[in-house]
């Protein structure tokens, strides 16, 4: 048991560091002069800046995407790394970051995209204003494929998953999407639009509450 606490205050080690750049990069591409005056509409805002900017930040953090939102979500500049290109716009409006950073405070977001099967951790942060209200949000989309490989050199089985139980990162291939625990009736439905297919066979017979031995598969 103390060499399994171990392996998972490493793992959970692993994981800050993983997003903790992304984290940092954030804050500093909010506080940008230009992503200010691109979305007060300032006559001297400089477009060219903030793309220069965007990309690289967006680079350097080793994120995925990075985005300017402006309050009702509407990208206003974009950069996607695998492309290498500025891309053109949407919104975001309904997204939990998003919502969160309009409310003042930097949103964290773990995603799986259900057609790719793609996991990503998104962060945001709000841009204020000359009077310090929040006039947008910039936020960095960073993929977890680097921290699932590491993950798979552990030989016991590790499982990151969603509030339902869900797996959604682990070093069991076999076990990704799978259901840790029953769940509630109606659920079945909702998380399959959000991740595809489900796994809907529960490894435990409940869901876990506390530090317990619990039998998995039997074993």
């Amino acid at each position: 048991q103390e060499q399994a606490l171990g392996d998972l205050d490493l793992i959970a080690s692993r994981l800050a560091g993983e997003t903790a750049t992304v984290d940092g990069m954030v804050k500093a591409l909010a506080g940008e002069r230009s992503v200010l005056s691109l979305l007060v509409g300032d006559d001297k805002r400089d477009d060219a800046r903030v793309n220069s900017v965007l990309s690289l930040d967006t680079e350097v953090s080793g994120a995925r995407d990075g985005y300017i939102l402006d309050r009702s979500g509407t990208v206003l500049a974009s950069y996607k790394r695998a492309e290498g290109a500025h891309l053109g716009p949407g919104n975001y409006g309904a997204s939990p970051y998003f919502q969160k950073s309009m409310a003042g405070e930097a949103g964290y977001h773990f995603a799986v995209d259900a057609e790719g099967k793609e996991r990503d951790y998104y962060v945001s942060y709000p841009v204020r204003g000359e009077d310090a209200e929040v006039v947008g949000v910039a936020v960095l989309k960073k993929s977890l494929d680097v921290f699932e490989t590491d993950l798979r050199r552990f030989d016991r089985s590790f499982f990151l998953i969603d509030p339902h139980g869900i797996v959604v990162v682990t070093n069991r291939p076999n076990m990704l999407f799978r259901t840790l625990w029953p769940l509630s009736a109606g659920m079945p439905p909702a998380l399959s639009r959000q991740f595809g297919m489900l796994n809907n066979t529960p490894m435990l017979a409940r869901e876990i509450v506390d530090s317990s031995w619990v039998m998995i598969d039997g074993a």
